[in-house]
């Protein structure tokens, strides 16, 4: 029944789109019997098994699935659980009729089935999708899926991503033909979380819009970590604002281990104040509070990271403060900003000297400068292969070692030009040809004029 449901659904889409063409993107409802939970639901879910977002009732369609989802993750779609006989009704390239089918394990396998990705859509761009085959994500059973990567986005505003799936045949079998197709339809719904200003308490790694009070003071905090601070204008617009404490594994090599220092690492994306009317309050709380180690905060240095990956010493700009005037507690460093960075805490100072200058420049020589130009005897490009010995070295051992050269200069030019005979017998000739040579290059020099 579930087959038959499936093979009408899709022979009214490809009635409704028209006369179908091998490998075409379908623009309406596809026909991969997706595998439903929950009565219709089709869920997306991590490397963990957990639920990250369901189509709903009302947003899935026979192949046609919507969902709504954050930016900078992977997620993951189940077509079917693995040695499952249901199958997918798929579109007779030869018959011009559907009636070929194909298991989720088939599907989702890259050899049997080529997968093609329409996408369309301002969110479209963010969209990675491949075949994943037969994995056990978290408690699920194995199963087959589609993997789906979707990019980070600093997009204030919610971008709609629609992907239109065709699995083709690669390969005739049983039970369907080369060529033969199935399509899905994926749409996605791409924004943020949105935190409400004021104060707002956020997560470390996570993107969100933030949308400020107007005329107010405004205070983004990541408990234990930073804080910012700022008087939002009277038009003040929700920007994109993260912060990131992932270590840098390269400043770490280059600066860090050198000086056996201990760092911490504070990446912000967005402009938290960019609305503000006057510099916002950036905050660097201690990150040794909750530690047996308690280096001298006064002695700990901060450092902001360039494009480059370099280092600069920003340490003067900050006050440390244990408590601030109205006697909270803070333990932290505090700057005023109208920017926000990459900053590094250390607890020692580091040698920024290690830093990789410009590569260095190579002169470029002439070496005929002042000279009278040398005619081309076609002799310079062997000669570049093949340094010629002095003229006092033609002697025997000179030639032979001279004959040697010229045969692997022979070998480099080509086998049109290779001895056709042993090397060693070939330099020995060579060698008394030269010989003879240089006995000529001799006497023109000892007759040549004064």
């Amino acid at each position: 029944m579930k087959r038959l449901l499936c093979l009408l659904l899709a022979l009214l889409t490809a009635l409704a789109a028209g006369t179908a063409v091998a490998g075409a993107a379908s623009s309406g409802n596809g026909s991969v019997a997706v595998q439903l939970n929950r009565g219709g639901e089709a869920e997306l879910v991590d490397g963990d098994g957990n639920t990250i977002a369901t189509s709903g009732p009302t947003s899935c369609d026979a192949g046609n699935y919507t969902f709504d989802v954050a930016p900078g993750q992977t997620v993951y779609l189940c077509l079917g659980e693995s040695g499952s006989a249901d199958t997918t009704a798929l579109w007779d390239v030869s018959a011009e009729a559907m009636g070929a089918a194909a298991t989720a394990d088939e599907l989702a396998d890259g050899g049997l089935f080529r997968l093609k990705a329409d996408k369309s859509g301002p969110g479209g761009s963010l969209l990675k999708i491949k075949q994943y085959g037969e994995k056990s994500l978290g408690d699920s059973p194995r199963s087959s899926w589609l993997r789906i990567e979707i990019a980070e986005s600093e997009a204030v505003e919610e971008q709609k991503a629609v992907a239109d799936l065709t699995f083709s045949a690669r390969k005739e079998s049983s039970t369907f033909e080369t060529g033969d197709y199935a399509l899905l339809r994926l749409t996605l719904w791409i924004a943020s979380e949105e935190a409400s200003g004021g104060d707002a308490d956020l997560e470390a790694g996570d993107g969100v819009v933030y949308k400020p009070v107007a005329n107010d003071k405004n205070t983004a905090e990541w408990e234990g970590i930073a804080s910012v601070s700022f008087s939002a204008s009277d038009d003040a617009d929700k920007f994109y604002a993260k912060l990131s404490t992932k270590a840098d594994p390269e400043i770490y090599k280059l600066y860090g281990d050198p000086a056996d220092a201990d760092l911490y690492f504070r990446d912000f994306t967005g402009a938290l104040a960019a609305d503000s009317t006057s510099r916002a309050t950036l905050v660097l709380y201690n990150p040794w509070e909750d530690e047996d180690y308690q280096p001298d905060p006064d002695s700990c240095h901060i450092y902001q990271v360039a494009a480059d990956s370099s280092l600069s010493d920003i340490t003067g700009i900050f006050t440390y403060l244990a408590h601030d005037e109205d006697g909270n507690e803070v333990n932290g460093w505090r700057t005023r900003t109208r920017t926000l960075g990459r900053y590094v805490i250390s607890d020692v100072e580091l040698d920024l000297s290690a830093a990789p200058g410009p590569a260095p420049e190579i002169p470029e020589i002439s070496v005929n400068a002042n000279r009278k130009a040398i005619p081309n005897t076609g002799l310079g490009e062997l000669s570049r292969k093949f340094p010629q010995e002095p003229l006092k070295a033609f002697g025997s051992g000179g030639a032979r070692r001279f004959a040697a050269r010229a045969v692997r200069a022979a070998a480099f030019l080509g086998p049109s030009t290779a001895p056709p005979h042993g090397s060693r017998m070939w330099g020995g000739r060579a060698a008394g040809l030269i010989k003879v040579f240089g006995r000529f290059l001799q006497k023109a020099q000892n007759d040549r004029p004064a």
